[in-house]
């Protein structure tokens, strides 16, 4: 059973590790990718555990999250809510600017309304820029005892 666990954790690291130098080195071009940002922050894993960005993203799904100079509309980003230490992944609904800060608005796509709270850009953990669909399911599941 020992060995399971560390073959499942072994072949789940591969393959996030996989999923990240695609979305790193194949979806954008190299040449715009700056380095020492990444070494600042580098990109981040999350597991997604509800159904709120269905269809986009499912439940299970990893995703891949990097720091952006730029959110807009549509994007879909990770935050932390006010009040919260757990990180939410949505799609920023609408954007506005005033006396020097960015106010997002944000919901989910499998949402009827918008999420309560508004947040600031310092928020914001990073938007999304690479999925495995179900991949957490198996990271999950080679965590548990």
């Amino acid at each position: 059973m020992r060995f399971l666990k560390i073959l499942i954790i072994t072949t789940t690291t591969t393959l996030v590790s996989f999923a990240a130098y695609l979305a790193l080195f194949t979806r954008f071009n190299i040449a715009s990718i700056d380095f020492a940002k990444l070494i600042e922050f580098p990109p981040r894993l999350y597991i997604v555990q509800s159904g709120s960005m269905q269809p986009a993203i499912s439940v299970g799904s990893v995703v891949l999250v990097t720091k952006s100079t730029q959110y807009n509309n549509g994007d879909i980003i990770s935050f932390i809510p006010t009040g919260s230490k757990d990180v939410v992944t949505h799609r920023i609904f609408s954007r506005e600017d005033s006396n020097g800060k960015t106010i997002f608005e944000t919901k989910g796509d499998a949402n009827e309304e918008s999420d309560r709270n508004k947040i600031e850009e310092r928020q914001i953990v990073g938007k999304v820029v690479f999925l495995v669909p179900y991949l957490g399911f198996l990271a999950d599941y080679g965590k548990k005892p």
